[in-house]
Formats: C-alpha cells, sequence, structure tokens
C-alpha cells in the first residue's frame, strides 16, 4: 500500500499504461533487457514478455538467467540469454556480434551497481569505483555505441535507460553511485541530442528512478515507501508507450535546485 501511495506523488508522468497500449508497441518486436537476471531487470523482462515481446536478456549470472529463460518461455517468448558482464569489455564485443545477427528493435537497460561507502572507506576498495563505472556508465556506453547503427536501421526503435535520481541529487555516502550515473546521463543526454532529430529514427529515454526495493537496495534500505521492482518495470514499459525524454520525481528536480543553491 505504501508503495502504490508512493507512486502516486512522483508525478503524473509515472502512472501506468494501459495493458493493450503495451502490447501494440512491443508485441512481436525484439526486445534486449540488461541486468535481466534480477530486480528491476527480471520483473521488466517477465512483464515484456507477457506482453508479447521476444526478450533477450543479459546478465552476468548465467543461472539466473537459465531460470529466468525457462519463465519467460512458459509465456511464449523466444526467451534467449546472453551472459555478459558490463565491466568487462570483451563480454560486452561478445554481446554486440551475437546482437547483431538479430533483429533488435528496443533496448530496456537496467543493469546496475549501487555502492554505499564513504571516501574515506574507500582507500582500500578502489576497484568498487572501477566497478561502478564499468557498471553505470562505460559498459551501457559500450553496448549502446555497438548497437546504435543497427537500431537506427529499425523502424521506430527505442532505447530507455534506468537511471537514478543520484545523478540528479547526490548525497553523502554514494559518490561513486552518483558520479557514474551522473557521468551516464551527461553522455546519455549528448547522445540523444545527436540521435533524436525529426529524420532519425532511434527514440531515448531516461528514467531517475528513485528507491526501488530489489536485492541490490535491500542490503541498504528497507522501507515499505519504495516501489517494487514490478511497479518500475510497469514505468518502464509505459515510458515504451509514451516515450518521454527524460522521466524524473518533480521533488528531485527542486531538491536538485536547492542542492545547487547551497552550494
Amino acid at each position: 500500500m505504501g508503495s502504490s501511495l508512493y507512486r502516486l506523488h512522483l508525478g503524473p508522468g509515472w502512472r501506468t499504461a494501459a495493458p493493450a497500449a503495451v502490447r501494440d508497441r512491443v508485441a512481436g518486436r525484439t526486445v534486449v533487457v540488461t541486468g535481466a537476471s534480477s530486480g528491476i531487470g527480471r520483473a521488466t523482462a517477465v512483464a515484456l514478455a507477457s506482453a508479447g515481446a521476444q526478450v533477450i536478456g543479459l546478465a552476468r549470472r548465467s543461472e539466473l538467467l537459465h531460470d529466468l529463460a525457462d519463465e519467460l518461455r512458459g509465456l511464449g517468448s523466444t526467451a534467449e540469454m546472453i551472459t555478459c558482464d558490463l565491466t568487462r569489455p570483451e563480454d560486452v564485443d561478445r554481446a554486440v556480434a551475437v546482437l547483431a545477427e538479430r533483429p533488435v528493435d528496443i533496448v530496456v537497460s537496467n543493469a546496475g551497481l549501487s555502492l554505499h561507502r564513504t571516501v574515506r572507506a574507500s582507500r582500500d576498495a578502489c576497484r568498487d569505483l572501477d566497478r561502478s563505472v564499468g557498471t553505470n556508465l562505460t559498459g551501457p556506453a559500450h553496448l549502446l555505441v555497438g548497437l546504435v547503427e543497427q537500431m537506427l536501421r529499425r523502424p521506430d526503435a527505442h532505447w530507455v535507460h534506468s537511471g537514478s535520481v543520484s545523478a540528479l541529487v547526490p548525497t553523502r555516502g554514494w559518490a561513486s553511485y552518483a558520479g557514474s550515473k551522473a557521468g551516464f546521463d551527461a553522455w546519455w543526454r549528448a547522445v540523444a541530442s545527436e540521435l533524436g532529430g525529426r529524420d532519425r529514427h532511434l527514440w531515448t529515454s531516461m528514467i531517475h528512478f528513485p528507491l526501488v526495493q530489489t536485492p541490490m537496495s535491500s542490503p541498504t534500505y528497507r522501507t515499505q515507501w519504495a516501489l517494487t521492482a514490478e511497479q518500475a518495470a510497469s514505468v518502464v514499459l509505459a515510458a515504451l508507450v509514451r516515450r518521454p525524454r527524460t522521466l524524473a520525481p518533480w521533488w528531485a528536480r527542486i531538491a536538485a535546485a536547492g542542492q545547487a543553491l547551497a552550494r
């Protein structure tokens, strides 16, 4: 109940889309979902398969992908799975090579890494910063660069990225996460200006999610007010229908302005 009320207070853009509208948008189309093994990615893959999409899941944990594939095939999806760690360029190159043979219409980029650690506690854990940047910034950018030409040849192609309000309102203890998310957001906005012109066919949508209760966030936060993974997935599907350039809670934009003034 708390999470449903919370979503209502994110703003009108966060409302769900009608199931028929979602099906019209994705049925029969090939959709790549990164971070598909758990959390928002898994919930999105299930929702897409239920709406008739042919889902290709990417994630680093192959055993969880195997379980997901069984579930999606039960829903009628071809459910192809590719083991891919976005922090490893060779894995991304291999995934791009496989996807080059597929008619990729939509990519839902959900893979992410959240680490809560102060700067002083990070002195002996610099690899965590590298992992954050690889998962949240360079990995998804590498994937988009690899797929952009073939997606531009598809009619009405769309790339949706699951970002974070931390990119807009960074907070103490989350420097690696906020920095990598903000870095990708800046890169994304520059890319969107290149790909979103009237004569182009690749839509881009950035969703700045507030707290979502997933296996990644659970060790740090547990609250009834967080969105569930399924609620977040419904926001992703609505974005595929409405195709917003950017979606963020109204209060995040105000907080970002206030934080800038406070500095």
